[in-house]
């Protein structure tokens, strides 16, 4: 019973590993996309401020992309280092926080992602 509940808390963490790696490549490519709108002179002056906001945003995502999957990786050597007879409340409550972020931060993404698609087609159609 222990040995499928790790087994299914290490596959869960590695599917989020995966996640949070496609994550990245795409807010890298927004990220990218933006700063091509912007050397390209795309990019009316009174949008700028706009600009900054998802320059900034990616950033911070980006950042918050990388420290939970470090903080997940962390979480699964502890689960390998841990014999299973040892494992307690504990390991699982930390698994359920990295649960809480790693949906929330999904959620963020996306909320960032349909903006910024929307604020490119918004300039394409102008």
């Amino acid at each position: 019973m222990v040995t499928t509940a790790i087994n299914h808390v290490a596959q869960e963490c590695q599917q989020w590993i995966e996640v949070l790696r496609t994550e990245r490549s795409l807010l890298m490519d927004q990220r990218t996309s933006l700063q091509s709108l912007v050397a390209a002179n795309k990019i009316p002056q009174n949008d700028l401020s706009v600009v900054d906001h998802f320059d900034n945003q990616f950033d911070i995502q980006l950042a918050n992309v990388n420290h939970l999957k470090h903080a997940i990786k962390e979480h699964l050597q502890t689960l390998e280092l841990t014999p299973s007879v040892q494992l307690s409340a504990p390991h699982f409550t930390v698994h359920e926080s990295l649960s809480d972020q790693f949906h929330g931060l999904s959620s963020t993404i996306e909320k960032l992602k349909e903006a910024f698609t929307a604020f490119q087609n918004g300039l394409f159609n102008n």
